[in-house]
């Protein structure tokens, strides 16, 4: 016999009723703007009903979705690759796996997150627009 699951049942249900007042459990700032983005990717990637997270949910939970996926399932890799893309800061190999393995809080994954450097900010180029005058010789 497997593992019980029926955790993932009530967690789904009681993160169902969580509405945008739930953001007041995250200090503002960075932490609540990381929160949401993770939320939000959360959400969209692997279907969790609505995207408030509070601090105290464990990864593990959140991230294997509300009806237990494998994280191989590429659920939570569409996950990984929005916060990724939206965060501004490179996120270092197996990150997400260590996170996993030391079993945080959301509140711990947020924090880390935060405490990465900030990607440099590469220029950007400006392109010269020519102006043709006259003819083309060829």
């Amino acid at each position: 016999m497997g593992p019980d699951l029926s955790f993932f049942k009530e967690l789904r249900e009681v993160q169902a009723c969580r509405d945008e007042a739930s953001l007041a459990t995250w200090p503002e700032g960075p932490h609540r703007d990381a929160a949401i983005l993770i939320g939000q990717a959360l959400q969209m990637a692997l279907s969790w009903p609505t995207a408030y997270f509070l601090p105290g949910d464990r990864f593990n939970a959140v991230a294997y979705g509300p009806r237990f996926r494998s994280l191989d399932d590429g659920g939570w890799d569409m996950a990984a690759l929005a916060i990724e893309g939206q965060l501004s800061r490179p996120v270092p190999d197996r990150f997400w796996q260590r996170c996993s393995d030391q079993d945080l809080s959301l509140a711990d994954v947020v924090a880390a997150l935060i405490a990465l450097p900030q990607a440099v900010e590469q220029p950007k180029k400006r392109w010269r627009l020519w102006r043709l005058s006259g003819r083309v010789d060829g």
